[in-house]
């Protein structure tokens, strides 16, 4: 009987190897697929945590609602004073106005199946990427799919590990949220020590300007804008 050829046996060997490649590619996409449908949206309790755990003397200043309507939220500040602000934004955004800030004209769809695939291989080793999933929640934005972007931002979240993922994500997330009052924590959130690498704390402020404008909500927007003059007293806000 005649031997199979060494190219044939170098054949066998790669599709074997392509094959068990597939194998593991597809269970790891499965399970990114299952760790995306037990994401959920983190609580007020959850965002307390954050807040702890990106600023521990955040804990002795946190929020306590008042009784009677929720509507204002006493804090410490750094001095040790007493401060009264509002618990929530005025509002949330409508679709329209998320689309006239966020929806691009020429939407990022091979970054995006790029980062997905990327995803997948580190889910091969068992790894979660909260930069990627942040990446492919603001391309998400991009698109104008919101309920993705959510998802995938706090994916990011849930993720941990980079504090930068966590302010950033929680920088988008405050526009794109329902609940005013989870909207006015995800902005606080956002504005937490120095921004971190992906944006500077007076980007992150400016953002929180930004949302308190678009909502109506003045008290706030006074609040984040005396912060910004605070840190850069020769700019003008």
């Amino acid at each position: 009987m005649k031997k199979p050829s060494r190219w044939l046996l170098v054949l066998g060997v790669f599709l074997a190897l392509v094959m068990i490649l597939a194998g593991f590619l597809s269970v790891a996409f499965f399970a990114r697929q299952n760790d995306l449908a037990l994401v959920t949206p983190p609580t007020l309790e959850d965002l307390q945590a954050l807040d702890v755990q990106l600023d521990p003397s955040s804990e002795k200043r946190a929020p306590q609602t008042s009784e009677d309507a929720g509507a204002t939220v006493v804090n410490l500040d750094e001095s040790g004073s007493a401060s009264t602000l509002p618990a929530r934004l005025a509002r949330a955004l409508s679709p329209e106005e998320l689309a006239a800030k966020f929806k691009r004209d020429d939407p990022q769809k091979r970054s995006v199946f790029r980062q997905e695939c990327g995803a997948v291989v580190l889910r091969v080793f068992g790894k979660k990427a909260s930069i990627l999933e942040l990446n492919i929640g603001l391309n998400k934005l991009g698109h104008g799919d919101w309920d993705s972007a959510r998802l995938h931002l706090w994916a990011a979240i849930d993720a941990g590990g980079d504090p930068s993922v966590l302010q950033y994500a929680s920088a988008k997330l405050a526009w794109l949220e329902d609940d005013p009052e989870k909207a006015a924590r995800y902005l606080e959130l956002s504005c937490q020590g120095d921004g971190g690498w992906l944006n500077t704390q007076e980007q992150a402020l400016r953002n929180a300007v930004s949302l308190c404008k678009a909502t109506g909500s003045t008290a706030l927007k006074d609040h984040y804008s005396e912060r910004l003059r605070a840190l850069y007293p020769d700019e003008k806000y």
